[in-house]
């Protein structure tokens, strides 16, 4: 068996009075024709100049009956035979082929493979923290005891996040808290549950009354279970703790790298400057003890917040931090105002400052007055 490409033109009226037919297939009487002769048609058309192209498989004896009997009855006019093409290797050119696409589909289909087990992993993961956030969320206090004026604003970088903010009533005392983990994601969250899971137990420890008290137990409790084996690990956390004294009408205040601001009276914004060493710092002597300060409550606005709030990056021309000098500037401003509406001024301005440059860190801030 051979196979041949054949080319001629066919003149007009034979075509029409050969293949003119509607009723019919217009290949229909060459096929049958070919079949007679022992030759297979595997394709034919007519292409835009008028040739007409044929595969044909046969051997060459039938075939070069086929294209003479084609003559012979002027089927076919300046057949040119001298420029017949013939392809004796052409099966095994199509069988190597058929082997290389087969050689190189095996890379392709594995690929295939291991991406689609690696969308279905990040689906997977996808749905395992978007319930994480929901764990996360559910932890964070949705309500707040009356006798103070509290709000909020809580905004993870991605889905998850190391900032979280506390407010426990504990009775005669009442413990807020904003705290800003190491990290940010699915890592920051982890360590935003153990410090959420290291205040509880403080809580109910009758040794711990002090803010100060609550980071200094909480420096011990990372250090012995995240630095004992790690001397890279550098940090915990930075945060500040406060304890409102009902019965005293006072606030006690102990921070570790991160300032309490005050608005006072007359809408100036003062900065309680607090120990510059972070819970869970390797850096830190494991004694260590977080000292605690004594403030009036009466009259003023107490702001607690990470530094994901002052870190946002924009302006108009050169870019910079938007800084405590901006922060501050917007506080004396909206003094006046309910906190919630002082929370809602300030997420606003920093907006319209950031403009279209990205988020880099996770944001929390809590505003609290007297009621």
């Amino acid at each position: 068996m051979s196979t041949w490409i054949l080319q001629g033109q066919l003149s007009e009226k034979t075509f029409q009075g050969l293949l003119g037919d509607p009723n019919q297939d217009r290949f229909g009487k060459l096929k049958a024709t070919w079949a007679a002769a022992g030759v297979t048609l595997v394709d034919a058309y007519m292409n835009p100049c008028g040739y007409f192209f044929a595969f044909l498989d046969g051997s060459s004896e039938n075939v070069h009956a086929c294209v003479m009997m084609f003559r012979a009855l002027g089927v076919w006019s300046d057949t040119k035979l001298d420029v017949v093409n013939h392809f004796r290797d052409l099966n095994k050119f199509f069988q190597k082929s058929s082997e290389i696409v087969s050689y190189y589909d095996a890379p392709w289909a594995e690929l295939d493979k291991q991406k689609r087990l690696a969308e279905e992993a990040k689906d997977e993961i996808r749905s395992s923290i978007r319930y994480a956030s929901q764990i996360q969320q559910a932890m964070l206090p949705s309500s707040f005891p009356s006798d103070l004026e509290i709000g909020v604003h809580w905004q993870p970088l991605n889905v998850v996040g190391g900032d979280l903010y506390l407010v426990r009533d504990l009775g005669d005392q009442l413990l807020l808290a904003v705290i800003d983990c190491s990290g940010h994601g699915v890592p920051g969250s982890l360590l935003a549950v153990l410090t959420n899971s290291i205040f509880e137990q403080a809580i109910v420890d009758q040794n711990i009354q002090e803010p100060g008290d609550y980071l200094t137990a909480a420096h011990q409790q990372i250090l012995r279970l995240l630095n004992k084996q790690d001397a890279k690990q550098v940090e915990g956390f930075d945060g500040t703790v406060c304890i409102y004294h009902r019965k005293e009408q006072r606030l006690s205040v102990a921070g570790a790298r991160n300032n309490l601001l005050v608005i006072e009276q007359d809408g100036s914004v003062t900065e309680i400057v607090v120990t510059r060493k972070s819970v869970g710092s390797t850096r830190l002597a494991e004694d260590f003890q977080f000292p605690t300060e004594q403030l009036e409550m009466a009259g003023r606005t107490f702001v607690m917040m990470t530094d994901g709030i002052t870190d946002i990056m924009g302006g108009t021309s050169q870019k910079t931090l938007f800084g405590k000098v901006r922060l501050k500037a917007e506080l004396t401003r909206s003094a006046s105002q309910p906190v919630s509406q002082i929370i809602s001024r300030v997420i606003l301005t920093l907006k319209n400052y950031q403009g279209q440059e990205p988020t880099r860190d996770d944001q929390a801030m809590m505003i609290f007055r007297k009621a």
